[in-house]
């Protein structure tokens, strides 16, 4: 991936423990968390989130939200209403979550791993918001400036 991992990001949805607190989860309100970046450099000028399941037994690892075009702020608030488009012009793409947040939720007696890969990006995406994953990334390639991920775990 090119960038550098200058970003940190936390979030209150995400205790201590790095355990979903079960509002921003599949199994409670299955909101989208709050998510709080330091260390955004002035030439960012949107921002992505990437949130993916990284245990899942089938496939690896499975994409549950995807949202690009984010203005370039250090909060992302929660509860990102679902569609295409958000207010603030956000695109929301094809995973789990089909142009929504979809929370972690994995078979009960099972834990999962999940990541948030926020990217700080250099302009705003063209990418439509029939895209999946793939196409995402073929869009955003060139464009990261910065990236970090938080990770959290829900069983």
């Amino acid at each position: 991936m090119n960038g550098s991992p200058h970003l940190r990001v936390t979030s209150p949805g995400i205790a201590e423990d790095e355990r979903f607190l079960l509002t921003h989860t599949g199994r409670g309100d299955d909101v989208s968390p709050e998510l709080r970046i330091n260390g955004l450099t002035d030439d960012v000028a949107r921002l992505a989130v990437v949130l993916t399941d990284e245990t899942h037994p089938l496939l690896g690892s499975m994409t549950h939200w995807l949202i690009w075009n984010l203005p370039a702020q250090s909060v992302i608030e929660a509860g990102l209403p679902s569609g295409r488009i958000t207010r603030d012009g956000a695109v929301q793409g094809r995973g789990y979550g089909l142009h929504r947040y979809r929370g972690p939720k994995p078979p009960r007696g099972t834990s999962h791993r999940y990541s948030f890969l926020v990217l700080a990006l250099d302009a705003p995406l063209s990418c439509p918001a029939r895209a999946g994953t793939r196409r995402f990334w073929r869009s955003a390639a060139g464009h990261i400036l910065q990236w970090g991920v938080l990770e959290g775990v829900f069983e």
